[in-house]
């Protein structure tokens, strides 16, 4: 009764919160084709998420994620049985076999979870995508059935047991040794140091049965690499750790909480010899190793291959997650009013001032274009699927190398985007109930973990120089995107666009970018050839090293920038040839998304853009009274852009983002419903009276 009162004295005495409706205002500045739109960012699969959408929507059990402020263990036990709930109601939507075999569809049905709750998207995501595809992939028939068993029953939870504490991306020295019994036929697992525990294992520390564990297996005292085994955690009828195992958890986080990290430690653990995953390698009753791939190095690359699924979850994810906190800033910066001309009534909405738009509006343009991007790479990968275990696939490392560039960069782009948008939503954005600390905190571990961001751009810096090689050889490439590679040298070419007009045309946006690659390209080869040549005895690896700062690391990211550049050229170009028909707004706020993609990226790296006098100072010019230009004509589509823009009203969790505009009154209602936000502090006795 007394918070009512308070409340109740608040409105009495304070000035009405109901403004005039700006956000339905700059609402109905454009007429985008939704239906065209949301088929760019569905595909086919809108109407299966819709329905899963509801589920969430109607479901009590599903509060938003700003009312729960949760313990720790809280919000992994409320987590766990939201999950149930969505696989149960999922599966009467969607064949879970199906998803996990398309990851395009498991992305979007997956999306009202992903948009609802970080971590609980991610046990999925760690169940389908990691546990039970490495089976998928590296098992033999009897794996497979018994994968079958476990969707269909929901018998076990899985986890993918493959970092350790002293090795994350180095997974070719990871220290967890199987040794194979020949009396028993049975391996044995160790951890024989600390830095041999399996660590950050989601899943491990309070909720998986099983695990899928990557160990260097050891024959006859023989190290046959890194290998991988199905290994029971957890009594199914008690839920005890099993003998021989030490599970624990890895404390708290920065973020995704939800998850339960564990270490696994083991002591002289047996397993069956059937448990050993051995679609590729096999070791027989008597302790015999064999291999259908007897070179080490390629039967590794082919047992890695099975994972560039998860980063495909991350190029997808990436730009929805970032797409939501565009929708949160925009929404804010059209309802935010703040100073003005002190001869006007009213102040300013912040979404006119230019500089506000140039800070937001890019990343608009981002999201667009690592969607479209994002559906190229997907199309390529079930291309490549026939090819995927075969070691002398051409279509298979290229894809590894722009899965590899593409995690990187999307990641990035969608983390710094999302702060960006914290920062420009001033002192709300702060706020809990803004959930944009949320989205942050929880995307950021998607740098590093699926393979560190700056170690997977090496994968790509060795594609690119081994392709370039065998040119400059005289070899005959395969390649479905690198046809813009030149052996001649681009260094000293000039840019010969003299007008904005002409500089700002789809195919010199589009060699611009091409020249920057080769350039790097070339001059990474060069230090190299030269390093070699200057010292041969250097350890090769040294020298790789020694060239990854200003070129091999360069090259990856603009390799990246590149193929999005690209794939939203192509897109553009379809529609401008009515091969894509929308309406005329669509087209035009998707053609100057693009230009302001293509510029802003550019001016970010204008230093190398310029390298040679490829770009002069008057094409600087160029750029960025272009973005200036693009950021003002686009005004008055933006808002109704990202009013497409996943999430729908209902999921929409923000108290600065109301669908209604009412900005103000939903911030006073969040804040006066938080709990205890009436309630005196029980220790006041302590601060303010002397005993």
């Amino acid at each position: 009764m007394k918070s009512l009162n308070v409340i109740s004295n608040h409105f009495t005495v304070s000035a009405p919160i109901v403004q005039e409706n700006l956000l339905e205002k700059y609402r109905s500045m454009s007429n985008l084709d939704v239906k065209f739109l949301n088929k760019l960012y569905y595909g086919n699969h809108e109407l299966e998420m819709k329905q899963l959408e509801k589920v969430l929507i109607e479901n009590p059990l599903f509060k938003t994620e700003t009312q729960e402020e949760l313990s720790r263990q809280d919000e992994r036990e409320v987590g766990i049985k939201k999950m149930r709930v969505i696989f149960d109601e999922g599966r009467r939507i969607v064949e879970p076999s199906t998803l996990y075999n398309d990851p395009q569809r498991f992305l979007i049905f997956g999306l009202p979870t992903l948009i609802y709750n970080q971590a609980i998207a991610t046990k999925f995501s760690v169940s389908f995508i990691l546990y039970f595809k490495t089976i998928d992939n590296l098992g033999t028939e009897i794996h497979q059935k018994y994968k079958d068993r476990l969707i269909e029953q929901q018998s076990d939870v899985g986890c993918f047991a493959l970092t350790e504490l002293g090795h994350g991306s180095n997974v070719r020295s990871i220290m967890t040794t199987a040794h194979y019994d020949p009396k028993k036929e049975e391996f044995i697992i160790n951890t024989p140091t600390d830095l041999a525990m399996k660590f950050w294992i989601g899943g491990a520390s309070q909720t998986a049965t099983i695990a899928v564990v990557f160990a260097q297996l050891y024959i006859d005292g023989k190290s046959e690499g890194p290998h991988v085994f199905l290994v029971p955690l957890r009594d199914k009828r008690t839920f005890e750790v099993l003998p021989g195992l030490i599970i624990g958890d890895c404390g708290k986080k920065n973020g995704q909480d939800g998850i339960d990290n564990g270490f696994i430690i083991f002591n002289n653990y047996r397993i069956p010899r059937e448990n050993l995953l051995n679609r590729f390698s096999n070791v027989t009753k008597e302790g015999k190793f064999e291999t259908t791939i007897p070179n080490i190095d390629k039967r590794f690359a082919v047992q890695l291959g099975s994972l560039s699924q998860g980063r495909l979850m991350i190029i997808g994810s990436s730009p929805r997650l970032l797409g939501y906190a565009t929708k949160i800033a925009l929404r804010f910066a059209a309802m935010r009013r703040q100073f003005g001309k002190p001869d006007e009534k009213e102040e300013v909405p912040l979404i006119e001032y230019p500089l506000h738009q140039y800070r937001l509006f890019p990343l608009v343009a981002s999201v667009i274009a690592c969607k479209i991007t994002g559906t190229k790479v997907y199309e390529m990968w079930q291309d490549c699927l026939p090819e995927l275990f075969d070691p002398e696939s051409t279509k298979v490392p290229e894809i590894h190398a722009i899965t590899s560039s593409l995690k990187a960069i999307h990641s990035w782009i969608a983390m710094r985007g999302i702060q960006e948008c914290r920062e420009a939503c001033g002192g709300l954005g702060y706020s809990y109930y803004s959930k944009l600390g949320i989205l942050r905190n929880n995307f950021d571990i998607n740098q590093t973990w699926e393979g560190d961001n700056n170690v997977l751009l090496q994968q790509t810096a060795k594609y690119l120089i081994d392709i370039m090689q065998a040119l400059v050889k005289g070899k005959k490439v395969q390649t479905q995107t690198c046809h813009w590679i030149k052996k001649t040298p681009v260094e000293g070419q000039q840019n010969e666009t003299t007008t904005e007009e002409e500089f700002l045309r789809g195919e010199n946006l589009y060699a611009v970018f091409q020249h920057r690659t080769n350039l790097l390209l070339q001059k990474s080869g060069m230090k190299l050839a030269m390093a070699m040549a200057q010292d041969k005895t250097a350890n090769p690896i040294d020298l790789w090293n020694n060239t990854q700062v200003f070129h091999l690391n360069a090259l990856s990211k603009s390799f990246g920038e590149l193929f999005i550049v690209q794939q939203f050229h192509t897109f553009i170009k379809k529609l401008e040839n009515d091969e894509l028909k929308t309406n005329k707004d669509t087209k035009e706020a998707l053609s100057k998304l693009f230009q302001l993609f293509c510029l802003s990226k550019i001016e970010a790296d204008l230093g190398t853009f310029r390298d040679g006098d490829y770009l002069t100072s008057e094409h600087g010019d160029f750029v960025r009274n272009s973005i200036l230009r693009l950021c003002g004509e686009l005004k008055r589509h933006i808002i109704p852009l990202v009013e497409t823009f996943y999430p729908i009203d209902e999921l929409m969790d923000s108290m600065i983002a109301p669908g209604s505009g009412d900005l103000y009154g939903s911030i006073v209602n969040k804040v006066y419903g938080a709990p205890k936000v009436f309630q005196r502090i029980q220790n006041w006795e302590d601060i303010y009276l002397k005993k």
